[in-house]
């Protein structure tokens, strides 16, 4: 007979450990933002920042910015590898473990794609039937991949810090069917898709997209609904990061590890309006910030308020300049001219 279990009963808030994504192209800001969010997280909670580098040493070029230790992952990238890493960083006690990236579990060099196809050729080449070709072998082939994620993934759920992973985006898209269920002609554009398991993405808290160009300001809501898919935003934290303005920074990280502790959520009030986050930006670079953070919709609708706003703070940038005293110095470069490159809609 099995043996009876009791079970603790909770109230309220209690303390969460994180797993967070990040995915987006290359150069959109990943690892600085994940170290960002990162030291803003231990701040809180305590203990040192870890980094599993998957990048041939990338992330040490942080090393100046961000107190980190760095653990350096060679191939091969099986989630069993990756297990082993997350154990040797326990000895360090970390408050916060940095993936970077979680994509090689995947697509790289000894990862789950490359572990199948090996399994499925080893198979084939023990066969005994002359007719079996590597597909014959496809669906075998993946149960040991797929054991080891589940395994990774245990690890992940159970880890006793806060868990931050990377993950490279791709351009996707896919033939469509029609309302019978055949292939046509269309092509659905699927936008920036995460490389990487959904079976992970399904078990992060938080996970948004970094877009080209965004300079570290993240995606929560896409007009995209294949993109939207893999951002993530739970309602008890929507709030916090949507409040949150600009790049990820240690501040966002901050709020976060305060709530994850079971602290007090800061009391919700109404989100601004695109056209109150246009008219209070200060300076063209936070303008532009904004101006890319916002929907394509909420683009179309405030574009006149944008051009209004930028053509307002041109023109403070010209009376500043013309007020300034004669010092020898040129505030605007060698041709004094102002830079009013016009920003994209």
């Amino acid at each position: 007979m099995a043996q009876r279990r009791t079970f603790q009963v909770v109230t309220g808030l209690s303390e969460v450990k994180m797993l967070i994504g990040i995915f987006g192209y290359t150069g959109s800001g990943k690892t600085y933002s994940a170290l960002e969010l990162a030291t803003g997280i231990a701040e809180v909670v305590g203990g040192p920042v870890v980094g599993i580098d998957t990048e041939h040493g990338r992330m040490g070029i942080y090393a100046q910015l961000f107190d980190f230790k760095r653990l350096a992952f060679e191939p091969p990238y099986n989630p069993l590898s990756y297990v082993d890493a997350l154990e040797q960083a326990l000895p360090l006690k970390p408050a916060v473990v940095v993936i970077d990236s979680m994509s090689h579990e995947h697509d790289g060099e000894g990862g789950v794609l490359d572990m199948h196809d090996r399994i499925a050729n080893d198979m084939l080449a023990r066969s005994k039937n002359p007719n079996a070709s590597v597909a014959s072998y496809n669906y075998p082939a993946w149960a040991v991949p797929k054991q080891e994620r589940s395994r990774l993934i245990q690890v992940l759920q159970r880890y006793p810090a806060h868990i931050i992973m990377c993950f490279r985006g791709r351009d996707k898209s896919t033939p469509n069917k029609d309302k019978n269920a055949k292939w046509d002609e269309k092509i659905v554009d699927l936008g920036t898709q995460p490389c990487g398991a959904m079976d992970i993405f399904h078990e992060l808290l938080l996970s948004f997209m970094l877009a080209p160009a965004s300079n570290g300001v993240p995606t929560y809501r896409s007009d995209n609904k294949n993109e939207q898919i893999a951002i993530k935003v739970p309602s008890v934290l929507r709030h916090i990061v949507e409040q949150h303005k600009g790049p990820v920074s240690r501040d966002l990280g901050k709020k976060i590890a305060i709530w994850a502790k079971g602290g007090t959520m800061p009391a919700k009030v109404a989100a601004e309006s695109p056209l109150e986050r246009i008219n209070r930006c200060k300076t063209i670079e936070e303008l532009q910030a904004t101006w890319k953070a916002l929907t394509k919709k909420e683009q179309e609708a405030h574009a006149r308020a944008k051009d209004d706003k930028k053509a307002k703070l041109e023109y403070e940038l010209v009376e500043q300049a013309s007020q300034s005293p004669a010092t020898g110095d040129n505030l605007f470069g060698d041709t004094g001219d102002v830079d009013t490159t016009a920003m994209q809609r």
